[in-house]
């Protein structure tokens, strides 16, 4: 459940999601979108209202704990993953967050084992390519990464901001495809911000409006 308020831009919103649901919100530029993925996460404070997860309430978290709760999953894919890393520390920067450093265990035979499980569900075969430089992959690859990465922890809710936006529509697809299958497999809540209400027939379950710092239910045909 989300009940906040922020600023001018969002007033006293509402939002009640159910486990393992997948929900996509839609808004014109500067409705606020951004803004509440930066206030579930934690970049942002409320100035009023609660966030509760699982019946926990997670509001005056700072972000560094609510790392351990929610993933996100940038517009850019750039954003998501470090140039001038390779793959494999990218994957043990994602696996990390929310526990404790032991770094004698970052190159681990078994970390790697289940680094290339996740990745071969991408087809990309990366899964074999651990030790190259994410700045290699084209930008389909990086956001693909970046989604199997935000799976790698135990967080509660993911959180994609956009995800499509950079990319052409056959990577654009091969996107939401895998976002599909990978919510599935791991039983995940999800929030996606899109611009595409076609996307609720092929990934989501509802589709809310952001406007005037509140959210409208819909759905794909009255938007």
């Amino acid at each position: 459940m989300i009940d906040i308020s922020v600023r001018s831009i969002l007033t006293n919103l509402n939002l009640t999601i159910n486990k393992n649901e997948f929900v996509l919100i839609m808004g014109e530029n500067g409705s606020g979108k951004t803004t509440l993925f930066n206030t579930i996460s934690g970049y942002i404070r409320s100035e009023s209202g609660n966030i509760i997860m699982d019946g926990m309430d997670i509001t005056n978290f700072p972000q560094h704990i609510r790392a351990s709760l929610i993933s996100n999953v940038f517009q850019d894919p750039k954003s998501g993953t470090i140039a001038n890393m390779t793959i494999r520390e990218n994957f043990n920067m994602s696996y990390m967050r929310g526990k404790r450093r032991k770094l004698n265990l970052s190159n681990s035979v078994e970390r790697d084992a289940l680094y290339k499980e996740r990745l071969k569900i991408l087809n990309m075969n990366l899964e074999n390519r651990l030790g190259e430089y994410v700045g290699n992959l084209s930008g389909g690859q990086r956001q693909a990464l970046s989604i199997v990465m935000s799976m790698i922890s135990d967080s509660k809710l993911l959180l994609l901001d956009e995800i499509t936006a950079a990319l052409d529509q056959r990577a654009s697809d091969n996107i939401l495809q895998l976002v599909k299958k990978s919510i599935k497999m791991k039983k995940k809540t999800c929030i996606m911000i899109t611009h595409d209400a076609k996307h609720l027939s092929l990934v989501g379950d509802r589709l809310f409006i952001l406007q005037n710092g509140n959210l409208k239910e819909a759905n794909s045909h009255n938007v």
